[in-house]
C-alpha cells in the first residue's frame, strides 16, 4: 500500500504548538505537528518501548489527546466494520495512536478528505463520526 502523505497546507513551523509543559497552545496546523503530538501522546500512554497497543488502549489514548487542547474532539466508529474504536480530531487532522492493535502502523494521521477517499487503508475508518460527549 502507498504511504499516506501529508496534504500540502502552506503552514510554517515557526511557532511550535506545544508549550514546555506539554499542553497545546494551538491545534496542529501541519501533518508534521500532528504526528509529533501523536508520538508524544502514544509514548505517554503506551510507553516509549516498541510495545504494541492492545484492545482498550484507544480510550486512554483518546483521553490523553483530548486533555491537550479543549477543541480536540473524540471520534468513534467500528474499525474495519468490526471493533469499536476511538480516535481524535485535532484541527484538520484525525489521529489514531493505537492503530497497531489491528496490525497497522502504530500511529495514523490523516485528514477528513483522505478518510473520505478510503485509500491507503483508510476504508477501515469508514463510518467514524464525532462521538457524543462522554466522560
Amino acid at each position: 500500500e502507498d504511504e499516506i502523505m501529508p496534504e500540502p497546507d502552506g503552514k510554517s513551523n515557526a511557532d511550535e504548538p506545544q508549550s514546555s509543559s506539554g499542553e497545546l497552545t494551538r491545534l496542529p496546523e501541519t501533518y508534521e505537528e500532528a504526528l509529533a503530538i501523536a508520538t508524544g501522546a502514544r509514548d505517554h500512554v503506551i510507553g516509549e518501548e516498541e510495545v504494541c497497543a492492545v484492545d482498550g488502549d484507544c480510550m486512554n489514548a483518546a483521553d490523553q489527546l483530548l486533555s491537550l487542547h479543549p477543541e480536540a474532539k473524540r471520534w468513534h466508529g467500528n474499525y474495519a466494520g468490526e471493533v469499536g474504536h476511538d480516535i481524535v480530531k485535532m484541527g484538520n487532522y484525525l489521529i489514531d495512536i493505537t492503530a497497531d492493535q489491528f496490525g497497522d502502523d502504530p500511529i495514523r494521521v490523516f485528514t477528513e478528505s483522505q478518510l473520505e477517499s478510503g485509500k491507503n487503508g483508510l476504508d477501515k475508518y469508514c463510518g467514524f463520526i464525532p462521538a457524543l460527549e462522554r466522560p
